[in-house]
């Protein structure tokens, strides 16, 4: 399907609605209009720079992901209003969607594969400068378990998911993968799976597409190498896309 100005921005909509209150939805999204889509840069006219100021400093992460959904990484945004254009050049922001993810990825797991194998691979990723998503780290005492985990997928650029048995009877590291197979859906490449003492036959009662996906064995590598191409993959993807 040809992407327009609209359908676009549609999409968009679509996604926030979701994952907004509907008197935030209401009030901060109904009223911008789409003005204009050139390949992967979108334009739209919001009411005042006060309004545009709120959007960036409250909702340009949902925003930012729902852009990613609807055009690709390399999505890029320009706000007007009146006859301002508030872009690259002056002292607003034209922003590329994929460069200020707050980590580079989220780690789904079991909590039974938290300290023989989860826990030493994110203290190896950390050592190489990997900006982990990880709840031991960041969830906090009174913190919504569900809220935390949706801030962690929408702002991270991959998914690391450690297949285990164990892994495959629990609810949240289904809801977890459910997040990033929406967004692989969409066309982006998101999700980096660890078979961790399962094999292919194991992986395929799971999941068919994830048994397809080539995946890292925890049986054959250790730790620090299982890190070491995390950071290598994560870092060729930079390059990529910059």
């Amino acid at each position: 399907m040809i992407k327009t100005t609209d359908t676009v921005w549609n999409e968009c909509l679509s996604f926030i609605k979701d994952n907004t209150q509907p008197q935030a939805y209401k009030t901060w999204f109904e009223p911008i209009i789409p003005t204009e889509l050139i390949g992967n840069t979108l334009t739209i006219k919001v009411p005042s720079k006060f309004f545009y100021e709120w959007i960036e400093k409250h909702y340009i992460k949902i925003l930012r992901v729902a852009l990613i959904k609807a055009l690709d990484e390399d999505a890029k945004l320009i706000y007007t209003y009146n006859e301002y254009m508030l872009d690259s050049d002056s002292s607003s922001t034209l922003h590329s969607i994929g460069k200020s993810l707050d980590y580079d990825v989220f780690l789904s797991h079991s909590s039974e594969d938290k300290d023989d194998f989860v826990r030493p691979l994110v203290l190896e990723l950390k050592k190489l400068g990997v900006k982990v998503w990880f709840d031991e780290f960041e969830l906090k005492l009174g913190d919504s378990l569900r809220k935390s985990i949706d801030k962690g997928l929408i702002n991270s650029r991959f998914g690391i998911v450690v297949l285990s048995t164990s892994f495959f009877s629990r609810n949240w590291t289904q809801y977890e993968l459910d997040g990033f197979v929406n967004r692989e859906m969409n066309g982006f490449k998101v999700i980096l799976p660890i078979w961790h003492n399962v094999t292919k036959s194991d992986v395929q009662n799971f999941s068919l597409s994830l048994a397809d996906k080539v995946a890292i064995n925890s049986t054959c590598k250790s730790v620090t190498k299982i890190a070491e191409e995390i950071c290598t993959f994560l870092n060729q993807e930079k390059i990529n896309h910059s």
